[in-house]
């Protein structure tokens, strides 16, 4: 029994063997340290920033010289930066390398934790509309946090299986589908993808990723593009998937850029990263357009539910409007809002634009997604903490911090981390209840 049967799964060691004739050095590859990747916000300015170098597929990707405690960084609260495996990156190289109609309709189909989401919104800078969804309803959590973090006003929220789609009127220009997968690019940082791997497990994979194709082309316009990826070498869950999807639903395999180390699939259809040869974890990508000739009209909308602007905002950096619902008013595009309202007559939709404000009585309490957005300017007085006081402040405890009465951005360095509402001798620690520290700070 050679090494590689002895670390890894017999049926895949031997499919590995089978298929690539670098199998050994693959084999090395996945019990290797894997490279740190960070993607930084666009938009926002961290002091002191250092890193190894770029990824080469990522505009705003970078490596790190080593692995930081994240949770100790006030500027990863903030969303000055998103950790991302680099492979999964190659999303904004091919934002950079499709066309897209104006103010487009774009379908995050699998969306959680979020890397992809955020870079997507990086492409579309609020302009159209970016619906993300996740059927599992605790990583949908985990995607809105992302996405609060990231900032950006024109998404939507939702948390639906996606044969609901089906019932949607909304079309889509470009679907992604980071579709659940066997994992088997993951195994030299996740040992569990390992031990749950089978035959049996890649199979049921392939059933679920058919029914998520097969629920969500029919949505797609026609010129619109679909990207599919998974995080896996079998190729029953990339390549011999889509051949059967081409011819049924008329559409075009896309050329995508090829940087050094990566592999074109035996089909011709995507690309694959492999570690030790690409700087990144296992990865596929490929892009597919449907054929035909859109001639949709726009959706018509309406801009007189809109309420006016709180006279707490200064001003914004992109087109958005007001609008209330019950308590709260958040901000987004008018198109945003009325594709929200379409989803809404079959979808469960979690969130909608940037939520600004909660009202209590006679007061409106600012709330997180308007401390993080970097497009919309408050008239609030700003306070900058150390490095401690911030992590003291992300831990949701209190301190001595002189300032007037009323409600204040707290930052660290040039990144907005929340509010707090000061009375004069104290102040009450607005950050959400569920994102703050739990690890012990020494």
């Amino acid at each position: 029994m050679n090494k590689t049967q002895l670390t890894f799964p017999e049926e895949f060691a031997k499919r590995i063997s089978l298929n690539y004739p670098f199998a050994e050095s693959l084999m090395d590859s996945l019990n290797s340290a894997p490279p740190i990747s960070i993607r930084l916000h666009p938009e926002k300015e961290m002091e002191d920033f250092s890193f190894k170098s770029k990824i080469p597929w990522a505009k705003n990707g970078v490596y790190l010289t080593e692995r930081p405690t994240f949770t100790l960084d006030p500027n990863f609260h903030g969303g000055a930066y998103y950790p991302q495996e680099a492979g999964s990156m190659y999303l904004s190289t091919i934002l950079e390398n499709i066309d897209l109609k104006e103010d487009p309709i774009v379908l995050d189909a699998c969306a959680a934790p979020g890397g992809k989401t955020s870079i997507l919104a990086e492409k579309l800078n609020n302009e159209g509309v970016l619906i993300s969804n996740e059927m599992i309803k605790s990583r949908a959590t985990i995607l809105m946090e992302t996405t609060t973090k990231w900032g950006y006003c024109n998404q939507i929220i939702t948390s639906n299986d996606t044969k609901s789609f089906r019932k949607s009127r909304i079309k889509f220009d470009l679907i992604v589908i980071d579709a659940p997968c066997s994992g088997e690019g993951m195994f030299r940082k996740d040992y569990k993808a390992r031990e749950e791997w089978s035959i049996a497990n890649c199979n049921i994979c392939v059933t679920r990723q058919k029914e998520i194709l097969e629920n969500l082309l029919p949505s797609l316009n026609e010129e619109g593009y679909l990207v599919y990826s998974t995080c896996t070498f079998n190729p029953a869950e990339n390549e011999v998937l889509l051949l059967d999807f081409i011819n049924t639903f008329d559409l075009e395999v896309c050329k995508i850029p090829q940087y050094d180390g990566m592999l074109q699939d035996k089909e011709g259809i995507g690309q694959y990263f492999f570690p030790g040869f690409t700087e990144s974890e296992g990865f596929y990508c490929a892009v597919l357009k449907k054929k035909g000739h859109s001639e949709m009209d726009k959706l018509k909308i309406s801009t007189n539910s809109s309420v006016a602007t709180p006279n707490f905002i200064k001003k914004s950096k992109t087109e958005i409007k007001y609008y209330q619902n019950e308590n709260f008013i958040y901000a987004c595009h008018p198109l945003t809002q009325h594709v929200s309202t379409l989803l809404k007559e079959n979808l469960f939709v979690l969130k909608t634009g940037t939520l600004i404000s909660q009202q209590f009585g006679k007061k409106q309490v600012p709330q997180i997604e308007l401390a993080l957005s970097p497009f919309i300017e408050t008239n609030f007085e700003q306070l900058t903490l150390t490095k401690d006081l911030a992590l003291k402040y992300l831990k949701g405890e209190t301190f001595e911090l002189a300032s007037t009465p009323g409600f204040k951005e707290i930052l660290y360095g040039k990144i907005t981390l929340g509010f707090i509402n000061h009375l004069g001798n104290r102040f009450n620690n607005l950050y959400p209840n569920e994102w703050r520290i739990k690890m012990k700070i020494t």
